[in-house]
């Protein structure tokens, strides 16, 4: 159900389009899919390319979402287990029920078109899951799902870069009591930029205003003073980079793109990206724990 250290993605085939999850912005498909054995179950698919926003990520959209839900896993923050898929080259040959409207049957066509013979990343369906809320914090439970894995979501939303995590769009889901991490196709901010390299982003530990808007932000701020990210710290700090290299080999080649010749590949940055960022994790601690203890 859930993502585990090392575990490459399944690979996995086109089934049935049941519908369009049109609550964010990118619009991914609620599909049924197929593994090596048959049927695999539901699976929400985020294609490169989709008509409800322009994105420049593409590639790097499915990389950070296999790298980001890797780096959750090394703490232990529940993320749906891993799948990729690629469209038809042919996208007539993706099924569209004839149930849906003819607006979201001319998106699926659309979005079949433009990302034809391309990988899409697939996260395994919880069903009955929710939208994360401060409301759900309400118990002894509750909070402690809130102090363990909500603090480690909200320091990892640091390490990795991560500001699509507010309140308006959680992008996290609340799931038999407990916290899930989902949609991560924004992580790593600046890696896909012209330029750049992994190891200079790697360093860069300011955080900006993004934090207060955090969904967690609040509800962590109201038990700071029980909040103790230090076994978190200590964990990321001790991965070694055999650990990294093992969880890089399976990510498909083709998504290591470079943005221009002399530019590191999409892949090959992200890797650097993750050995470097070990040795600032203290330092994004206090910051992140500052930010907590600010002033109201």
């Amino acid at each position: 159900m859930f993502h585990a250290v090392g575990h490459a993605p399944v690979q996995l085939e086109f089934g049935t389009v049941h519908r369009v999850l049109s609550g964010g912005n990118h619009h991914p498909w609620l599909c049924q899919l197929e593994d090596a054995s048959g049927p695999s179950g539901f699976w929400v698919v985020k294609p490169q390319h989709v008509v409800s926003r322009s994105t420049q990520r593409a590639q790097f959209g499915v990389l950070s979402e296999l790298a980001a839900a890797e780096v959750c896993a090394w703490l232990d923050v529940p993320v749906p287990s891993l799948g990729l898929v690629r469209f038809p080259v042919d996208a007539g040959d993706v099924d569209v029920p004839a149930h849906l409207d003819e607006r979201t049957r001319q998106e699926i066509r659309t979005t079949a078109e433009i990302n034809a013979g391309q990988l899409a990343f697939c996260g395994r369906y919880l069903p009955e899951a929710h939208d994360l809320a401060a409301a759900v914090f309400v118990d002894g439970d509750t909070k402690a799902q809130l102090l363990d894995v909500g603090a480690k979501l909200f320091f990892l939303d640091a390490y990795m870069r991560h500001d699509d995590r507010q309140v308006e769009n959680p992008n996290a889901l609340w799931w038999t009591k407990r916290i899930v991490a989902i949609d991560h196709g924004n992580a790593f901010a600046g890696l896909s930029d012209t330029g750049k390299t992994g190891a200079g982003l790697a360093a860069m530990t300011v955080l900006s205003n993004v934090p207060r808007r955090h969904v967690l932000y609040e509800s962590l701020r109201d038990v700071v003073t029980e909040v103790d990210i230090s076994a978190a710290v200590q964990r990321l700090q001790s991965v070694a980079d055999g650990v990294i290299d093992a969880a890089a080999a399976g990510w498909p080649k083709e998504l290591d793109v470079r943005p221009r010749p002399r530019d590191e590949g999409l892949k090959t940055r992200l890797v650097r990206f993750l050995k470097n960022r070990r040795a600032v994790v203290p330092t994004i601690m206090d910051n992140v724990m500052a930010e907590l203890r600010r002033q109201k």
